[in-house]
């Protein structure tokens, strides 16, 4: 039996599947500071709970 981990962030490639866009949207987003998302080093993360917000506004016609 596996452990489930639990995810607070996702690296890219995993948002952009995630919520069912391509890479280079998300990235678009990000860069427009559109999407939430957060910086450690060079890398970027992307939140799972603020994306799960920020989902779920865009689906009732509010905008973060």
């Amino acid at each position: 039996m596996q452990k489930e981990t639990l995810r607070l962030s996702l690296r890219p490639r995993e948002a952009a599947e995630a919520i069912g866009i391509s890479v280079r949207t998300l990235w678009t987003l990000t860069q427009k500071g559109e999407i939430p998302h957060t910086r450690l080093g060079r890398s970027v993360l992307y939140p799972v709970e603020a994306l799960r917000r920020w989902l779920q506004a865009r689906s009732e016609g509010k905008a973060c």
